[in-house]
């Protein structure tokens, strides 16, 4: 369906990955490897928070509810968030929360494994 190149936000490095999206579920897969390395269902995503700041139109975060969210950098933003929310309307049957945030920092809203054992969300709303 859609092949995006993007970089999962990691501490201080940025890893390099291909996002490739398609009418079931999302697989991540590392440089040139074949295999996808993860691969995330549709149904798992809680919401996606972007930022709408103009210094930054590629940043992105998809929260789940168990598993710490994920900080991502794509040039290809608005097709990856709207690919994501047809995919998760179609099958969840619902609509997916999208949060428009004016900051250039969203490492705020990233709940991370520490906070998910004290069951804690940093996701807006």
């Amino acid at each position: 369906m859609l092949s995006i190149k993007a970089a999962k936000k990691s501490f201080l490095v940025d890893k390099k990955r291909r996002l490739v999206l398609t009418s079931d579920k999302i697989y991540i897969f590392y440089k040139k490897e074949t295999t996808p390395r993860y691969i995330i269902d549709y149904a798992d995503i809680m919401g996606v928070t972007i930022s709408l700041h103009p210094s930054t139109k590629s940043g992105l975060i998809f929260h789940f509810a168990t598993k710490a969210d994920e900080e991502w950098i794509c040039d290809k933003r608005q097709e990856l968030v709207e690919v994501t929310a047809q995919q998760y309307t179609v099958k969840t049957g619902k609509s997916i929360d999208i949060y428009g945030i004016n900051s250039n920092d969203l490492s705020v809203y990233l709940t991370t494994e520490r906070d998910l054992q004290r069951k804690m969300s940093r996701m807006p709303g």
